[in-house]
C-alpha cells in the first residue's frame, strides 16, 4: 500500500504494509480512556507538558524576536507538533510514527490512519488495529526530536553522542534509561531533568529526586587526597551521552568543594559558554559564539586544590543555568529551577 503520510514538516509518500484500521480518535484522552496508568503518567511527564513550560515559551518568544518566526516554528516542530491536536508531543506522536527521513530536527512520518504501535502484541480484543512497535522501541525514534542542526546555534548531537558510547554497544537505547517500566510495563512517566512547572509537591520533590538519581547513575565525583592537597575528578563514566544534552545550552553542572577552613564554590563547572564581541551574553539570541559545555561519554576532568582532609565534594544541577534564567525574567532559585544535589563524596584525613 502507498501513503500519503502527515509529517510535522509535510506530507511525504511512504510504503507500508498493514492493513486498513478503522479511524482512531488522535487526542490523548482518548487514549487514556482504556490506557488508564499510562495516561496519568504521560500527563504530568516531559512529554505531556512539552510546551508548557514558561522557560522554553520564554526562549521562543526570544528566537522569534530575534530570528523570525520561521526559526521558532522549529522549535515548535519538536516541542508543539500538534499531532494529538493539542500543542505537545502526544500518544500517537510516538504510537503512529512509521520511521523519519533522518534521525534530526523533527523529521518524523506520523500517520493519524495507521494502526497503533504497540511494545508487544495485544492479549485479547482491541478497539483499534496494532502493529509491531519495533520503531517505537528504538533510540532513533528519540534521535528524531533530540538531536537538532538548528535553529542558529542550537545544535545537538545526542544520537551521534550515544552511537559512540558504550551504552549502544551494550545493546542499550533511550528508553532503558529515560523510559522506566514497572510490573514489566513503561510507566510512560519519562525520567529527565525538565521541571515539572507549577505542579507542586510531591511531584516536584519526586521529579528532582529522579533527575539527581539520572544524572548521579551517568557521572562518577571522586576525590583523592596528593601530597599538595586534594584532586577533585568527574567523569561521565557510565553516560549513554554527553551529559548535559538534549538542552545543552540551557543545562548547568558545577562541583562546589569545602574544607575546614577554605570552600572553591566552583572547583569545577560544566557549562556552554556564549559571547557576543568577545563578551560573556546570557542567551543564545545574543550570542555570535557558543562554546559547548559537556562531557562526552568516558570524558573526565579534574582539578588539584591546596585543601587538607577532611574535604566534601558536591556535584549541583540547575535545570536552567542562572544568569539564562535571570535574562528571559524568572528568578532562578525558585522552587523549580533552584539547584539539585546530584551526589556528594567526603575525603577523610
Amino acid at each position: 500500500m502507498r501513503l500519503l503520510v502527515l509529517s510535522c514538516l509535510g506530507f511525504v509518500a511512504c510504503d507500508a504494509a498493514y492493513p486498513e484500521a478503522a479511524p482512531v480518535d488522535p487526542s490523548s484522552e482518548s487514549c487514556g480512556a482504556c490506557h488508564t496508568r499510562e495516561y496519568a503518567a504521560w500527563s504530568e511527564s516531559p512529554h505531556g507538558r512539552s510546551s508548557d513550560s514558561p522557560v522554553f515559551r520564554a526562549l521562543v518568544a526570544e528566537v522569534r524576536t530575534t530570528w523570525g518566526d520561521a526559526t521558532a516554528k522549529r522549535c515548535e516542530g519538536c516541542h508543539a507538533p500538534g499531532h494529538d491536536g493539542s500543542d505537545r508531543i502526544g500518544c500517537v506522536t510516538c504510537h503512529q510514527a512509521l520511521g523519519n527521513r533522518g534521525a534530526r530536527d523533527a523529521l518524523l512520518i506520523v500517520d493519524p490512519s495507521a494502526p497503533i504501535a504497540a511494545p508487544h502484541p495485544p492479549t485479547g480484543p482491541t478497539p483499534h488495529a496494532t502493529r509491531p512497535g519495533s520503531f517505537l522501541a528504538s533510540a532513533e525514534l528519540c534521535a528524531t526530536c533530540h538531536v537538532l542542526t538548528g535553529p542558529e546555534h542550537f545544535v545537538e548531537s545526542t544520537w551521534d553522542e550515544f552511537l559512540a558510547s558504550p551504552a549502544a554497544a551494550a545493546g542499550l537505547t533511550c528508553q532503558s534509561c529515560h523510559l522506566p517500566r514497572s510490573d514489566g510495563r513503561a510507566d510512560h512517566g519519562l525520567v529527565s531533568v525538565t521541571p515539572p512547572w507549577g505542579r507542586g509537591e510531591p511531584l516536584l520533590t519526586e521529579r528532582r529526586e529522579a533527575a539527581a538519581a539520572l544524572v548521579g547513575a551517568a557521572l562518577d565525583l571522586t576525590l583523592a587526597q596528593t601530597d599538595d592537597g586534594v584532586v577533585v575528578r568527574l567523569a561521565n563514566a557510565r553516560g549513554g551521552h554527553s551529559v548535559p544534552t538534549g538542552a545543552t545550552l540551557v543545562r548547568e553542572l558545577w562541583v562546589e568543594v569545602r574544607g575546614p577552613h577554605a570552600a572553591v564554590a566552583r572547583a569545577l563547572s560544566v557549562v556552554a559558554t556564549m559571547t557576543a564581541d568577545g563578551v560573556t551574553v546570557p542567551l543564545p539570541t545574543e550570542a555570535d559564539t557558543v562554546v559547548v559545555g559537556a562531557l562526552a561519554p568516558g570524558e573526565a576532568v579534574e582539578r588539584a586544590l591546596a585543601l587538607t582532609p577532611p574535604v566534601e565534594a558536591t556535584l549541583y544541577l540547575r535545570p536552567v543555568r542562572a544568569d539564562m534564567a535571570e535574562a528571559l525574567g524568572f528568578d532562578p532559585d525558585t522552587p523549580e529551577l533552584a539547584p539539585i544535589v546530584v551526589s556528594r563524596v567526603t575525603l577523610a584525613p
